[in-house]
């Protein structure tokens, strides 16, 4: 999971850490908070703001969890 973290972090520019209640990758971005978990072949990503739950489902790979929450940081950076 360090690795993932390291990979998250250097592609998103924002620091991934492992949460010390999940033991899961975690993050604090300019617009949501993230919760990355293993599943199956790939993540279940969550995502929030301080108000409301954006985005909770699978993500296949590496790539396509990156590109989610680039994705997701670029949508909701200004809301």
């Amino acid at each position: 999971m360090k690795d993932l973290c390291e990979r998250l972090s250097a592609a998103t520019g924002i620091t991934f850490r492992i949460d010390d209640d999940t033991c899961e990758p975690a993050a604090s971005g300019a617009a949501l908070n993230y919760w990355v978990s293993s599943y199956k072949d790939g993540f279940f990503l969550e995502a929030n703001s301080i108000y409301d739950e954006v985005y909770a489902s699978y993500v296949p790979g590496d790539a396509e969890l990156i590109k989610k929450i680039n994705e997701l940081e670029n949508d909701y950076r200004y809301v």
